[in-house]
């Protein structure tokens, strides 16, 4: 196996008793760089493996115990929607956060992004903090309203009873790689890429 394809497989094991676990737990038994971690658990949901019931929190789905009892190793080619998406660590939150959304657009195809989908592959260790997750969601509300972001109307599945769900977005103002930077008491948004500004 390759060597993604292994850290996959100790995701796997770690989550074979089929209780959720914390991706702080799975860090600290695991034995891998929380950058493997974090890939893989992008790449197992993706393949229908595991699934997120809470920002952070991760457990084992029916495919993946099937996985397992097979025996047979997890080809690293098949990781699914977001096989694009990787891990984001230079910079501030919010340049992490816009690096990911970009990480969705992969040529001519836009495809739907969730809060929690940005937070799992752009946070650092230590920043899973309610300021942290409002911070962000700040920031998509203001790439929203100055029209860097489109709103679907489906939503992503929630994971707790009675829940509403998560809004799906996709980046339909991509102009290069800078963040857009909020001037929130000027209700403005500058864009370091084409200098322009938008007022919201």
């Amino acid at each position: 196996m390759t060597g993604i394809a292994t850290a996959q497989m100790s995701v796997l094991e770690a989550l074979k008793d089929g209780e959720p676990v914390a991706l702080d737990d799975l860090d600290g038994s695991l034995g891998l760089e929380r950058r493997y971690i974090v890939n893989s658990t992008t790449r197992l949901i993706s393949a229908g493996l595991i699934e997120r019931t809470e920002l952070g929190v991760y457990q084992i789905t029916s495919d993946g115990r099937s996985q397992l009892e097979s025996g047979e190793p997890i080809k690293s080619g098949k990781t699914g929607k977001r096989s694009g998406v990787k891990r984001m660590r230079a910079g501030g939150l919010r340049q992490r956060l816009w690096n990911a959304m970009r990480a969705y657009n992969v040529g001519d195809q836009k495809k739907a992004f969730s809060l929690p989908d940005l937070l799992t592959v752009a946070l650092n260790k230590g920043e899973e903090t309610p300021s942290t997750y409002n911070n962000a969601g700040q920031y998509l509300r203001q790439l929203r309203k100055t029209g860097y972001l489109l709103t679907l109307t489906r939503r992503q599945p929630g994971t707790r009873p009675g829940s509403n769900g998560f809004a799906l977005y996709k980046l339909e103002r991509d102009n290069g790689e800078r963040a857009p930077i909020v001037r929130a008491r000027e209700k403005k948004l500058f864009d370091p890429n084409t200098r322009e500004v938008f007022k919201w």
